[in-house]
């Protein structure tokens, strides 16, 4: 997995932060593959999201900022929520975290491979469909 985009269009990194804390998605935070540290303390990560966003607001404030000036604020800010979650949870649970969100938000290559499959499988049923016609019999 190549990880040179990773803070190119950081829109996922907030986003999935957030998710753990979604009322209608705690059912299935369990078959996720999230850390047990997040799932069993969930207060000590909505901790960490809310002063990631809070920074996140101050650093943008009032500007529109855009490409990489944009980028960099995101991982100024992802960079101290995952260190803090780590300085609270252990290092490993911070990494394990931030591989989740890489594989499950920011990794563009399994969209590709997920986009080259279904494009497959459209094709197939498209020539199925075909073959039961009485012209393709």
């Amino acid at each position: 997995m190549k990880y040179d985009n990773l803070w190119a269009g950081s829109r996922y990194w907030l986003p999935a932060f957030s998710l753990p804390l979604l009322h209608w998605v705690k059912p299935f935070l369990p078959f996720l593959g999230l850390p047990d540290f997040i799932l069993k303390q969930p207060l000590i990560w909505e901790q960490i999201y809310t002063q990631a966003v809070l920074e996140y607001q101050t650093s943008i404030g009032t500007q529109h900022l855009s490409g990489k000036d944009y980028d960099q604020v995101i991982k100024e800010v992802v960079t101290k929520a995952l260190q803090n979650l780590g300085s609270q949870a252990g290092r490993d649970v911070a990494m394990d975290f931030e591989r989740w969100v890489i594989a499950h938000f920011c990794c563009h290559e399994l969209d590709i491979v997920l986009h080259k499959w279904r494009g497959l499988r459209c094709f197939s049923e498209r020539r199925n469909a075909y073959s039961s016609t009485f012209l393709f019999s």
